[in-house]
């Protein structure tokens, strides 16, 4: 049985001057170990696989240790809705607002996404294309004729961090336009939760769906040219949607409301946060592989699961993991194999084909699985550039562009 919903406060060190002295004592043990960490990188035996280069070998002690410090800390910041330094290429989403819209929006948000105290919210997000200065859309006629696939993807970072926003995933934007073959790429920033009751589930799963109807409904966007897309936390959060689309959308008989995509995505999707904080992560034996600390994964579960009010009833919604369901959308899920959370990507993987074989074997829906290889650790495609995997980002990317133009890969 989940554990009873709270309001967890922050850690003392979240507080200053506790803040400022922990920062600084992290980053005089970070200083001392670097030369450890730089002959370790230049030794290939002694690198977390003798195939790592430098680059990743030292990158990945650096990230583990600065994800150790955000997660110690447990500190959500703040998102604007300024479009900064997006500029044109960022658009804000209001919800349902007139009272015809909000009547409406009941049959919209309805099942897990009502909640007596977590609504839909104005939320902001971020446009990608092969045209780096291309503005937002804001109707269906600003929808240019050449974007016929257009990716919808949720960000990762234990839905606690992140924005969508350039610096953040910049990186990624980029390989799924440039590599994957999509024309465009929306990113929505999604409510982050954090300690003190700021915004648990289902909170981010609603702006999921803002950010879903906001390409359907109001740019016209024919949802068969919607690829909803998210890696780790985000497509944990992608999901989500397609389950609430195949019980209360398209699948559920309401198609003219809540229609369902062309295609998902999943990139290292986190599909077993409840157990964040019994997992024994160091017992797989990934952890020199990776740069996730359990931490971390700990911070993302109380802050969003633990929390909300109908944390005994939201299992289904929160952990993919335990929970396969049938699906009309082509389903394509990826992850790394040196990556602590491709455990539970396998297993939630075996699920859903075995469901897929109950629901007419290889006369089933699509669904189909890529590993990477080389020992890589989680989220390449959020993060490859800074950890020194950017070719094997390019190649999921790639294997992504044959499953959306109709290849199979695996079955």
């Amino acid at each position: 049985m989940a554990p009873a919903p709270s309001i967890l406060s922050h850690p003392t060190l979240a507080y200053q001057p506790f803040s400022t002295i922990y920062k600084l004592y992290r980053l005089a043990t970070i200083l001392l170990r670097f030369p450890l960490w730089l002959v370790k990188a230049l030794i290939p035996s002694l690198r977390p696989l003798p195939t790592w280069t430098f680059k990743q070998t030292l990158a990945r002690n650096i990230a583990y240790n600065m994800v150790h410090t955000d997660a110690t800390l447990s500190i959500t910041k703040p998102l604007s809705l300024a479009p900064g330094k997006e500029g044109p290429r960022w658009t804000t989403i209001h919800p349902p607002s007139d009272e015809q819209q909000q009547q409406q929006q009941q049959q919209l948000y309805t099942g897990p996404m009502a909640s007596t105290t977590i609504h839909p919210a104005v939320i902001g997000g971020t446009w990608y294309s092969t045209k780096t200065t291309a503005a937002a859309p804001t109707g269906p006629d600003s929808v240019p004729k050449t974007w016929t696939k257009i990716a919808l993807h949720f960000h990762g970072g234990a839905f606690v961090l992140g924005d969508g926003r350039q610096d953040a995933t910049g990186f990624l934007g980029n390989l799924l336009t440039r590599h994957a073959g999509f024309d465009a790429v929306f990113a929505p920033q999604y409510r982050l939760a954090g300690y003190g009751g700021r915004d648990p589930f289902p909170a981010a799963l609603q702006d999921c769906l803002t950010a879903y109807l906001y390409l359907v409904r109001t740019l016209g966007v024919a949802p068969a040219r919607i690829t909803v897309s998210g890696d780790s936390a985000g497509g944990n959060l992608a999901v989500g949607l397609l389950r609430y689309l195949e019980r209360y959308g398209e699948g559920g008989g309401a198609g003219s409301l809540l229609p369902l995509p062309g295609a998902v995505v999943l990139l290292s999707p986190w599909v077993n946060p409840s157990a964040a904080e019994l997992t024994d992560y160091e017992g797989w034996g990934l952890m020199r592989t990776d740069y996730l600390p359990r931490a971390f994964l700990v911070w993302g579960y109380r802050a969003y699961i633990r929390q909300a009010a109908s944390a005994e009833g939201i299992s289904e919604w929160v952990d993919p993991l335990g929970h396969p369901f049938v699906t009309q959308v082509p389903v394509f899920v990826s992850w790394a194999g040196g990556e602590v959370l491709g455990v539970d990507c396998a297993r939630w993987a075996a699920e859903m084909r075995e469901k897929r074989g109950g629901a007419g074997g290889d006369g089933g829906w699509r669904f189909e699985v890529n590993v990477e290889e080389g020992g890589a650790p989680h989220d390449t495609l959020l993060a490859g550039d800074v950890l020194g995997w950017e070719k094997s980002a390019e190649e999921v990317a790639r294997k992504i562009r044959r499953f959306c133009g109709g290849e199979t890969l695996v079955r």
